[in-house]
């Protein structure tokens, strides 16, 4: 859901020119969204209609210019195995500014607690987009 409302909101400048992707830690490559993703995502304006998830690859993360985690856990998993992504490997909430802590997974929780996590994602993303565009457009003049 976080790539989707992530998606929504790049600046038409920026569209075609950098990447969101969602990727997992701790998921097997290939499954559609739940239902209540879906229908919580669809409330808001989002499609979830072409996601998959799929297992985040060494590539994936040594790619990334930033790697916004819903948990601390998971900065950990990634901090522990790669050091040297800890500048750029975050929690949504600690990148965001906001309240220290984790964005908790809803799998397999009904309807109300997937759109209460969706709104988690959508004010931690309003507080930290401006900061993500305008480091995405350095990143861009940087490669041009």
């Amino acid at each position: 859901m976080a790539e989707a409302s992530l998606r929504f909101r790049v600046p038409k400048d920026l569209k075609n020119r950098i990447v969101v992707e969602s990727a997992g830690l701790r998921t097997l490559s290939g499954l559609a969204p739940t239902v209540e993703a879906e229908v919580a995502a669809r409330l808001k304006g989002y499609s979830l209609a072409s996601h998959r998830s799929r297992s985040a690859s060494e590539a994936d993360l040594e790619e990334a210019d930033l790697i916004l985690c819903m948990e601390p856990d998971h900065v950990d998993l990634i901090v522990n195995r790669y050091p040297h992504l800890r500048s750029r490997t975050f929690t949504l909430r600690e990148f965001g500014g906001g309240t220290a802590g984790e964005i908790p997974d809803p799998y397999g929780l009904d309807i109300s607690v997937y759109q209460k996590t969706l709104e988690l994602i959508d004010a931690e993303l309003f507080r930290m987009e401006k900061r993500i565009w305008t480091m995405a457009r350095r990143k861009v003049r940087s490669r041009v």
